[in-house]
This record gives C-alpha cells, sequence and structure tokens, in this order.
C-alpha cells in the first residue's frame, strides 16, 4: 500500500508529457487516478495499468466551464476527490497562458 492509497487524485491535462508523469507518480505510491485531458489518454491509462494502478480518463476541456464541471461532477460520482492537480494549459501561438 502507498501513502496515497484510498485517495483521488484528479490530473488535468494528464495525457502527457508532465501532467502524464504526475498521473503515474501519484498512481505508483497508491491514489486512483482520473486524467481530464482533450488528448486521449490510452498510453498513460495502460501504462498505470501495467504498474498494478488504478486509472480512468474523461475528455475534458479546461477552457469550458461547462465541461469541467461535468468532468469533476463524473468523477467525484463514486469518491471524494482528494487531489486536484490543475496541470493543463492554453497555448496561444508561442505563449503559454496558465
Amino acid at each position: 500500500m502507498g501513502r496515497l492509497s484510498d485517495r483521488v487524485a484528479v490530473v488535468t491535462g494528464g495525457a502527457r508529457g508532465l501532467g502524464a508523469a504526475i498521473a503515474a507518480r501519484l498512481a505508483a505510491d497508491g491514489a486512483e487516478l482520473c486524467i481530464l485531458d482533450v488528448a486521449p489518454a490510452d498510453s498513460i491509462i495502460d501504462e498505470i495499468a501495467r504498474a498494478g494502478g488504478r486509472a480512468s480518463a474523461l475528455h475534458c476541456d479546461v477552457t469550458d466551464e461547462a465541461q469541467v464541471a461535468s468532468a469533476l461532477a463524473e468523477a467525484a460520482r463514486s469518491e471524494v476527490i482528494d487531489i486536484l492537480l490543475n496541470n493543463a494549459v492554453l497555448l496561444q501561438g508561442s505563449t503559454a497562458l496558465v
């Protein structure tokens, strides 16, 4: 059992890059993951599952308030969200808006 066993973590922008690395680490520490991203998260979901972790993904554009509300409601449907990590960024031109 990891130090985050029985915890539910939501990671925005968790399908790839730094967000995926964070999701994998949280899962390695025992958290159940819900990844919110506009990109498919199949790769990180599979990686977490192969390592014995639990993860799911929901398509969510964090610039759309209604999508965020819906995704968080879905993520919290059967569990309390213990950890929320906002990693998603909006790229506009060559500038990242966080």
